[in-house]
């Protein structure tokens, strides 16, 4: 839950920015897809 917790605060401020909150949204994703989809970032 602390990791959470980070996240959303850290989603916050860059929602706040306005500009880096789409590298966070990607770092979040490359996250929970790098454990279970491997293959796919070869692909990109």
């Amino acid at each position: 839950m602390k990791y959470l917790d980070h996240f959303f605060y850290e989603i916050h401020n860059y929602n706040i920015i306005g500009e880096s909150i789409n590298k966070i949204d990607y770092n979040d994703k490359k996250k929970k897809k790098k454990k279970k989809k491997k293959k796919k970032k070869n692909i990109k």
